[in-house]
C-alpha cells in the first residue's frame, strides 16, 4: 500500500533537481541531502496533527506506511546521483 503524497514529493523533486543543477553546472560540491521529516511526528505547534513525513504513522498502532514521496527519494538518487 502506498499513501499518495504529491504535493511533497513534487517539492522534494524541485528542490533535489535545483540540487542538481547546481553540481553539474556550477560544480557545486553537495555531500548529503536530508529531506525533513522521514515520518510522521509529534511537533511543538501542532502535537502530531500535521503529517509531513515521508512515512505515515497510525499512531494508535504505531504501523508504519511508506507514501511516495518515501518512494520517490531513494529512486531520484539511485537514477541521478553517483558515488565519487
Amino acid at each position: 500500500m502506498y499513501l499518495d503524497d504529491t504535493d511533497r514529493t513534487n517539492y522534494f523533486k524541485g528542490h533535489l533537481d535545483a540540487v542538481k543543477q547546481a553540481i553539474l553546472e556550477d560544480g557545486v560540491d553537495v555531500r548529503s541531502y536530508f529531506g525533513w521529516s522521514f515520518s510522521d511526528n509529534f511537533e511543538w505547534a501542532s502535537g502530531i496533527k500535521t503529517r509531513f513525513g515521508c512515512v505515515y504513522v497510525d499512531f494508535e498502532t504505531m504501523e508504519r506506511t511508506v507514501k511516495d514521496s518515501g518512494r520517490f527519494l531513494p529512486q531520484f538518487f539511485r537514477e541521478n546521483m553517483s558515488a565519487k
